[in-house]
């Protein structure tokens, strides 16, 4: 009983593709934002658009589908690389360091290319549920809290890789 309405928008929008764009501008943003305050306003307004964006994309399949968004690959990158980034929008936020929204749009741009880009690997398709996930408390709990902690894993390697790349250039401070 799937909603062909719904799929129909889902592949018109195409929410995440446009959420490439906007983490892109983003991570330049944060960037600019660094040596220029005044883009820290731009910056937190592409973290909402494309916080916006990718609920829409996640909302969409979870209506077109009837289950939370977890279960293969492709969704296992969607919600890590969102999940990663919604921990850097508030920790950049309380922190007040656009340094860590960069790390953030850039791992979750790298987690959009591979939805996009690598459908070889990752099958963007909506397919039924395997029979070890049709218990909905545990696929919407247990699956979803797992998946959101590799994206706080992948948080903290791009985060680890920057701090890294930045001693190679500057030396240890």
């Amino acid at each position: 009983a799937r909603n062909l309405g719904l799929e129909m928008i889902y592949e018109k929008v195409k929410p995440f593709t446009l959420a490439i764009i906007v983490g892109l501008l983003g991570f330049l943003f944060s960037i600019l934002a660094l040596r220029s305050p005044g883009f820290m306003g731009v910056a937190m307004a592409a973290i909402v658009i494309m916080v916006g964006l990718e609920v829409l994309g996640m909302t969409l399949r979870v209506m077109i589908s009837g289950r939370a968004p977890v279960t293969n690959m492709y969704e296992t990158v969607m919600w890590a690389g969102f999940g990663g980034f919604v921990l850097s929008a508030i920790l950049g936020l309380k922190w007040k360091d656009a340094r860590v929204w960069a790390c953030g749009f850039a791992g979750n741009s790298i987690c959009l290319f591979m939805m996009n880009f690598a459908s070889g690997m990752l099958d963007p398709a909506i397919q039924p549920l395997v029979p070890v996930l049709r218990d909905n408390f545990w696929l919407s709990t247990h699956v979803t809290s797992v998946t959101f902690s590799y994206g706080c894993f992948f948080l903290s390697w791009v985060v680890a890789n920057y701090v890294m790349l930045r001693w190679i250039v500057s030396g240890p401070s």
